[in-house]
């Protein structure tokens, strides 16, 4: 569980105190840095706008590719356990087609949120 949560960046800042009794998830964990001090909230600008959009973005993109991997174990798993049975074959490439193309799509998502981030930045 602590290389999880120490994947995610929230191993040790997870118990931080950001003072207002608020756990402050920073440090490239949960909640973008510009956002979890009270006093930095106040003074946030259009660029924190942007780093929080990225920042979840991010984060975003990290689930549907955990999620489209394991998508794509099971699809193999059935694919190399169907044992001649066509309908498991079926099942099992289209199970693999589909977390290849939500792959794709998150990747483009992604790109095209960075696209965005640098002209409007520009």
């Amino acid at each position: 569980m602590k290389i999880i949560l120490s994947l995610l960046g929230i191993g040790s800042a997870a118990a931080q105190d950001s003072g207002s009794g608020v756990t402050a998830l920073t440090g490239g964990g949960l909640i973008p840095e510009c956002i979890a001090d009270p006093e930095k909230v106040r003074t946030a600008g259009a660029s924190c706008l942007t780093d929080s959009i990225t920042h979840f973005t991010s984060l975003l993109l990290l689930g549907v590719a955990i999620g489209s991997f394991v998508y794509l174990l099971y699809g193999a798993f059935l694919y190399t356990t169907a044992f001649g049975d066509e309908k498991k074959v079926e099942q099992g490439k289209k199970s693999i087609t589909y977390a290849l193309i939500g792959v794709v799509i998150a990747t483009l998502s992604y790109l095209l949120v960075q696209l965005l981030k640098n002209v409007l930045n520009a």
